[in-house]
Order: C-alpha cells, then structure tokens, then sequence
C-alpha cells in the first residue's frame, strides 16, 4: 500500500509531465474501445436483420457468367420467369411462399409533395417473404396482381415523406412517374437486404410493374421454407431444379440469409480488425513514451535511489516502486481513455448515425491492454534503477 501511495504522489507531483506522458495510451484506448463498439454495434445489426428475416429465407439471384470469343455463355441471358417459379412452388412443398422482385428508381409525387425513392413490382406473397407489419390499411392481394389492378403499399418512411394519412387509407391516390396508383396499406420500414438500400419503398403488384416498365429483367427471386423442415435441404433441392430448366450455371444463384450476410459480417471483421491494429500503433507509441520519461524519473531520482538503498532497500523493492508507477501511469491512461472512448462512440453513433454497442469485454480488454503496456515499457527503466550501485548512486548530482 505504502509503494501505492508513493506511487500516486510522484504521479500528481508532477501533472503536466503524467498527462503528456499518458497520451497515447488515452488515444489508443479510446481509439480501440470506438473500433470495438462500432464493429461489435453492426454484429448486432446483422444479427437483427437475421431474426427480422428470417433464417428461411432464400434468394435466387442471377449471376452473369462472361463471355466466350464474343459468345454469350449459357446463363447469361437468361433470366428467370414465371414460368420457373410456378415449377419451384409446384415441385417442393417445404416454399411457404415464393415472390420476384423487380426493382426501379421511380419520381412520386402526392399534392405538393413529390420524392424520389425505390418502387418494387411483387407477387402478394412477398408480405409473408419479408413479414411485413401492415400499419394501416392491407398489402395488395392475388387478385389485384393477376388483374394488373394500380395498387400501391408504402413504406412508413415513404408515407411520411409523401404526407400519407394513413388514416384516409384507400382514398389517397399518389402519381408514380407520371402513372395514377391508389395508396391501399402502409408497412413498417424493414432493414435493407443490401446496405445501400433506403427505408423509403414502395410495393405495386409484379404483373402491373412488368405492364408499365416492360424493358425490366427479372434476376431476383426471394422465398420463404416452412419453419418445420430443413432450409440446407431444401437449397439443394432448388438447385436441383433450377439446374435443370437453366443448366449447371444456376448452382450458384441460391444464397440462404446467413449466406447473403456472412459477406457483409466478413468485411466488419477484416475492417475492424485491421482499424484496432492501426489504433494499437497509438499504444505501442504511448508505451515509448512511457519508458522515455521512467528513464528520465529513474535519473533524477538517482539520489534518492541511493540513499533508499544506503538504508536497506534491496534491488527488489526498487524495481517494484518504479514498475508500479509505470503501471499506474499506464491504467491511469487506460481509465481516461475508455470514458473518452466510450464518450466519442456515443458522438459517432449521433453524427453518422450508425449503430454502436460498448461492451463490458471490450473495456476490459483495454485496461487490461494498457496494464500489459506499463508493465511491459516500465521494466527496463525499472531494472535500470534497482541495479544502480549506491555508492555511484549517491554520487550523483
């Protein structure tokens, strides 16, 4: 206790020489903890999507192929049908329900409101797919997408956007580039199968998409399985049957969820990892100071060291008093960055608005980290001073 104390009063004797001395230990704390939170807040994030979704749930996504002395190789061109889907929904019973998706960037405009945003053509199935939440109102039906009827479903984000009243819901009618269609439901906004994508989206039936912008291809297909039978199974027996309208090329085109967001989860990891390595730069920097300035307290304390030793210390109790204040330099520094760390992920998480997690590991890490850092930079000043000789110790001025 009493080295403790000694400790802490030649720390605070000195305030200014400890706070420059600690700063890139509070900088590579603080800059690891952000990492962390960051990394560990969008983790959560995919697994929210996950839950959200679904694990069952499936896409069929083509994928172009390259060409062949100027040929277009088998799969290129082609792009999956009604035709094909009627063949995967009819020949296996685990699909709880199977929907295209096509897609287009669309101008909409209700009163003096107008925007620009995501439109979405689908089968009425597609609200099972992505389990949408109806808010007001209902999503289209079988019967409004076999007879083309302008129907539309909205977004929360896309309503608000455009001044829906979800309360005069079907009375509001909204123009879709240049096109009449009438307001029927309003869905909750569901996180984006790609990160790029916005809330605000819009949903009409698939045949009246394909009537109104017919130069649209069709490369994407989502589907759910049945909760009771298995999703790995069920992704071979697509395949299979893809593989035969389409050919061997379509082995590829089915990805489960946890395949379409392994990628995303990959990247945030490499990200991560290679952002804390550049942070831990700031500690391995800290860490030099450290030893720096221990050396420089072992010389002006050479005096002192003398007569300690003169008295009695031995070599032992030396190297424990200049190593603990290393230390507590050190876990000083590692305290003050992690409350500033944790203070600049909160101000990160707001001013970009991305998702940020502190978690209790990650502290712990830290100052565990930083007390690795002191002991590790301390020792060689520390071994400096318990082997001076008292003699030449008590010489020095």
């Amino acid at each position: 206790m009493e080295a403790v104390i000694i400790a802490l009063w030649n720390i605070v004797a000195n305030p200014l020489r400890s706070f420059l001395t600690t700063i890139g230990i509070v900088v590579g704390i603080a800059a690891v903890i952000v990492v962390i939170a960051i990394g560990e807040g969008n983790q959560e994030v995919i697994q929210d999507k996950i839950k959200m979704m679904g694990a069952n749930l499936l896409t069929i996504t083509l994928q172009n192929t390259g060409f062949d002395e100027g040929k277009i190789v088998a799969g290129m061109p082609v792009f999956v049908g009604p035709k094909a889907i009627a063949t995967l929904k009819g020949k296996i019973s685990a699909i709880e329900a199977i929907s295209p998706v096509l897609r287009i960037g669309s101008h909409f405009k209700h009163q003096s409101k107008s925007a620009q945003f995501l439109l979405n053509g689908t089968y009425s199935g597609y609200q099972t797919i992505r389990n949408f939440k109806v808010l007001s109102g209902r999503y289209f039906s079988a019967f409004e997408e076999k007879y083309k009827k302008r129907v539309c479903v909205l977004s929360k984000s896309a309503a608000k956007r455009l001044s829906i009243d979800g309360h005069k819901i079907p009375k509001q009618n909204i123009i879709i580039d240049g096109r009449k269609y009438t307001v029927i439901g309003i869905v909750n906004d569901l996180p984006p199968l790609q990160n790029n994508a916005k809330p605000e989206q819009a949903y009409i039936p698939y045949s009246v998409m394909k009537k109104e912008w017919p130069y649209l291809l069709l490369d994407t297909v989502y589907l759910t399985i049945y909760k009771e039978y298995e999703v790995e199974e069920n992704i071979g027996r697509i395949k299979s049957v893809l593989e035969k309208i389409y050919g061997e090329t379509s082995k590829n085109w089915v990805k489960g969820m946890t395949d379409i967001l392994k990628s995303e989860k990959a990247i945030i990891m490499q990200t991560t990892l290679i952002i804390t390595g550049v942070a831990s730069l700031s500690l391995f920097v800290g860490g030099i100071g450290i030893m720096n300035i221990m050396l420089v307290t072992v010389k002006e304390r050479t005096k002192e060291i003398g007569i300690r030793k003169a008295i009695g210390a031995t070599d032992a109790s030396i190297l424990h008093q200049f190593l603990l204040e290393g230390v507590m330099l050190c876990i000083l520094g590692g305290v003050v960055g992690t409350i500033f760390g944790i203070a600049c992920a909160q101000v990160v998480a707001d001013l970009m608005e991305i998702p940020v997690k502190i978690s209790w590991s990650a502290i712990i890490v830290a100052l565990v980290f930083s007390s690795g850092v002191g002991v590790f930079f301390s020792l060689y000043p520390a071994i400096y001073a318990s082997k001076l000789s008292p003699v030449e110790a008590l010489r020095y001025e």
